[in-house]
């Protein structure tokens, strides 16, 4: 498509059409001609989110779902498993179509706004105004940690089609780009910009699944690159998420470590290294030291990810004090590309309850997808 004119996607006359939705033949990727549709959360300020982690956690970590929406989940496994038989026993979950009911309307590029929402507006602001390299990196540990209940979501999100983009601005003005740049493996692409330019992060996300019947590992891999605007630079990567009950047995998802946060100046690295870390005897519970060169330097962080997060006596972090609000639903018209997921076809139809178009709509668009992923010449994502 073109920014210039705003239009769909070109296709050869030849092009096959890939399905129909709605009346809509579907050719490819570009979500042209479809309205745009934003999502309308119950709160601005993940209290959902809070209550959760609040009253519904334990010691392997949170339960995500009420036991209504896992009898619901539960009941329709059964037409699950008799549509995708082959797979399930596989125990290869990248290489089917979900079915719309296990997945919220969000896109992963989306969801992945909060996993920066208390960096982008509370903690990187933070560490930017510092001097001292240990209050850097608690700051910096701080806010990834803020961020660990705000992963405890009952549904999956999207898997973003190939070229998928999203725009997100912060309450603070902070600004988060996304694109999904690989299919298989998938990689989501990601530019987070601080207000007036004062800092800058990027990185990316490539997913790897291990399966069971009892439990699924998501590994977020992928390094994130902030810098300050002091020139020094900080690395880590996301830690893996561990769901539990998919089948049977109470649904609990959990954080498991470890999370090291490099600093780098002048492109080279300075031997300050923070860690953080979750219990083993509760998931919930986490740590961050910091060492200077492998030795141990006196700084650190305790606290639990479902309440607060203190060095020494000051707190840092409280779940129900430090409030901050999701990125902005909608985004300026000069600024939103048509490849963008508010324009998503499937998305769109689950957004309103019309569950059997969204499942139509989705198989179309992954098809699309792995056909337009065979013409476009694939570069390989870093490793």
């Amino acid at each position: 498509m073109s920014l210039i004119s705003r239009g769909p996607a070109p296709t050869a006359e030849t092009s096959p059409v890939m399905g129909e939705v709605l009346g809509k033949q579907i050719k490819n990727c570009s979500y042209a001609d479809w309205e745009r549709k934003v999502i309308e959360y119950p709160d601005e300020d993940y209290a959902k989110y809070r209550d959760r982690a609040i009253n519904h956690n334990g010691p392997y970590g949170v339960f995500p779902m009420t036991e209504q929406e896992q009898k619901e989940e539960r009941d329709y496994n059964w037409a699950m498993v008799a549509k995708f038989t082959k797979s399930i026993f596989t125990m290869n979950f990248t290489q089917f179509s979900f079915p719309v009911f296990y997945s919220e309307p969000r896109s992963f590029l989306e969801r992945t706004a909060d996993l920066f929402t208390f960096l982008a507006q509370k903690y990187i602001p933070q560490a930017n105004a510092a001097t001292d390299s240990n209050e850097r990196l608690l700051n910096i540990a701080t806010g990834i940690a803020a961020g660990f209940h705000l992963y405890m979501a009952c549904k999956k999100p999207w898997n973003p089609v190939l070229g998928e983009t999203y725009v997100g601005t912060y309450e603070n003005g902070a600004k988060i780009y996304g694109e999904q740049t690989s299919h298989h493996p998938p990689v989501s692409d990601f530019e987070i910009i601080g207000p007036n330019d004062e800092w800058y992060c990027h990185g990316h996300c490539k997913f790897t699944i291990a399966s069971g019947m009892r439990e699924v590992d998501i590994n977020q891999t992928g390094i994130f690159h902030l810098k300050l605007k002091d020139g020094t630079e900080y690395q880590w990567e996301f830690p893996m998420i561990q769901v539990w009950g998919i089948v049977y047995g109470d649904r609990i998802i959990g954080i498991k470590g470890p999370v090291e946060i490099k600093e780098f100046k002048d492109g080279k690295e300075t031997g300050l290294v923070c860690k953080l870390d979750t219990s083993s005897k509760k998931n919930t519970v986490i740590t961050a030291t910091i060492t200077q060169n492998g030795s141990a330097v006196p700084a650190k962080l305790d606290g639990d990810y479902c309440k607060e997060i203190k060095q020494g006596d000051k707190v840092l972090w409280d779940i129900k004090q430090t409030i901050v609000k999701r990125p902005l639903g909608d985004a300026n018209e000069d600024e939103l590309l048509l490849s963008d997921c508010r324009f998503r076809i499937d998305r769109s139809l689950l957004i309103q309850k019309n569950l059997d178009e969204a499942d139509k709509g989705k198989v179309i668009i992954e098809e699309s997808q792995r056909r337009e992923e065979k013409l476009r010449v694939c570069i390989p994502a870093p490793q």
